[in-house]
Formats: C-alpha cells, sequence, structure tokens
C-alpha cells in the first residue's frame, strides 16, 4: 500500500446459510495487534432475500496513512436459530495477507 491508500471491503450477500437460520445480520471489522481499526460496520439481511442466501449490500471503507501487515478482516454472520429462541453465529473470517503480500510482489514486477 501508498501512503492514503484505502481498503474498500463490499459484501453482496451470503451463500448456504444453515437451514435452520432465519433472519441475519453481519458484522465486519478490521483488527491490527489486537486492537479494531477503524469502525465495526454491519448491515441487516434484505427483508426480500432468501434466509439461506442472503442479501445485505454492505459497503465498508477504512482509510488511514498506511496499515499493519497483519491486518485481519473478520466477517461475523449473526442469525437467530429457527429452531431455539436464541442468536447464533454462523461463519467468519478472512485474512488481508494474502492481498497485502500480493500488492507486494506486484510493486516489485512493475518497472519503474
Amino acid at each position: 500500500f501508498t501512503p492514503g491508500d484505502g481498503i474498500d471491503i463490499i459484501v453482496d450477500g451470503a451463500r448456504g446459510l444453515p437451514d435452520n437460520t432465519g433472519a441475519s445480520k453481519i458484522v465486519v471489522r478490521a483488527i491490527a495487534d489486537r486492537r479494531t481499526v477503524g469502525e465495526e460496520h454491519s448491515a441487516f439481511a434484505d427483508i426480500e432475500s432468501s434466509c439461506f442466501n442472503p442479501r445485505y449490500d454492505l459497503r465498508s471503507e477504512l482509510r488511514a496513512s498506511s496499515f499493519d501487515p497483519t491486518t485481519t478482516i473478520l466477517f461475523r454472520i449473526d442469525a437467530l436459530d429457527e429452531d431455539a429462541p436464541m442468536s447464533i453465529a454462523t461463519k467468519h473470517e478472512d485474512s488481508m495477507e494474502h492481498s497485502v503480500e500480493h500488492s507486494k510482489q506486484s510493486k516489485k514486477q512493475q518497472p519503474k
């Protein structure tokens, strides 16, 4: 990354949630060195979408002068369990490490 670059996180939806999933919400946040980077963002599923393949249409922007290369993006889906009166977390976690490394390699390969 170069100074002033940012990260855009776009979540259109989810696929293949468990059969007992009811209404759901996605929560996205970035963590580096045991601290949250920027703000936590969340969105409820579109009421007209399927419970098993919900649409969230979430856009989150992280802006900073620099980012720690160990930054991890966490995706958590909170859902109501249709069979029990409690919420459950169904899926989460992805890492930016690969995209940061790819970005560094791409810059090395570019002519100067």
